[in-house]
């Protein structure tokens, strides 16, 4: 089995490459599910009802405000998550860092992913590929950069 005990946040193989080949038919079952915007929210909207107690390695249930759930439900498109989740998966080892720190949801629609850089503050290696990787799939996403005064 993948699990040996209660306290475990996930599969014992989550960072291992068989992942994916090992789930495949389940991993492609559950993006094609996200690919469906009616099947998404009502996955995800249950999720965060009943997942809030157990612990796992992306999302830490507890501090998710439903109101923003719902928002970045109707504002980011289902083909942008289906085209990240696919990246991730591809390695979560070395994929799960570098994204950006923050969404936004701007006033006049839509969303953008926000990389935030102070002063000094460089892109790293896999910050710059995950940056390319929203260019590619055209995924709204930029650098910010603040200065303290």
């Amino acid at each position: 089995g993948a699990f040996f005990n209660p306290l475990q946040r996930g599969p014992a193989d989550l960072f291992q490459p068989e992942f994916r080949a090992t789930r495949k038919s389940e991993i492609d079952d559950r993006l094609k599910e996200i690919a469906a915007p009616d099947r998404l929210r009502r996955r995800v909207l249950e999720n965060l009802a009943h997942k809030r107690p157990i612990a796992n390695h992306f999302v830490t249930w507890g501090i998710m405000d439903p109101a923003l759930v719902e928002t970045t439900l109707a504002r980011v498109p289902t083909s942008h998550l289906v085209a990240i989740f696919r990246r991730l998966l591809r390695d979560l080892k070395h994929n799960r860092s570098g994204f950006p720190d923050l969404i936004a949801f701007p006033g006049t629609g839509g969303y953008l992913l926000a990389e935030v850089k102070g002063p000094g503050d460089t892109l790293q290696d896999n910050q710059k590929r995950w940056l390319r990787f929203f260019v590619e799939e055209g995924i709204p996403a930029e650098v910010v950069n603040v200065e303290w005064t």
